[in-house]
């Protein structure tokens, strides 16, 4: 995959149901994204892929957190988000609509994955609802976690009531 970031100033964020929203453009196409760092791709649904004029790509059967689900699989698509321009192996299209009402509470039209996370390191305020990008060189605030990959997600070592684990970081 290869991406270019802008390190732009912050940039507004929606949070609907706990789950963040983010302008993005997909094949210059703008539209508003969930942003998951679990996802181990982007995804767009097949009518939002139609307006980006994506072809039909190759079909596969994808697993998520509703389970299995018929999917396409295209290459040669550009999504841009918080200024990153990322082009990616390659863009999942399925039916977002379960994800839209199981998870979302609205519409969900794209969802942009890891590879944002993978090519920019990001600030992300709650209180003021913005995130924005910053230099890998720049010192962050707070406490650094050691992070470990499990399943393509990162996790942290945690202690809940006496009792070790590793939770996953699934924004």
């Amino acid at each position: 995959m290869a991406c270019a970031a802008s390190h732009a100033g912050a940039e507004p964020f929606t949070l609907t149901n706990h789950r963040l929203f983010i302008s993005a453009h997909v094949n210059g196409v703008p539209t508003e994204a969930l942003l998951d760092s679990a996802a181990e791709a982007s995804i767009v649904d097949p009518a939002f892929a139609a307006t980006a004029h994506l072809p039909p790509g190759m079909a596969i059967t994808i697993k998520g957190s509703g389970g299995a689900a018929k999917a396409h699989v295209v290459e040669g698509v550009e999504v841009e988000a918080l200024g990153v321009i990322m082009h990616p192996d390659a863009v999942v299209i399925t039916d977002l609509g379960d994800i839209s009402r199981r998870l979302a509470g609205r519409p969900v039209r794209a969802i942009v994955g890891r590879e944002l996370f993978d090519s920019a390191r990001l600030a992300i305020d709650f209180r003021s609802r913005t995130i924005r990008t910053v230099r890998s060189r720049s010192a962050p605030a707070g406490v650094e976690l050691a992070l470990t990959r499990h399943a393509g997600v990162e996790s942290i070592a945690v202690t809940a009531d006496g009792v070790s684990a590793q939770a996953e970081f699934d924004l």
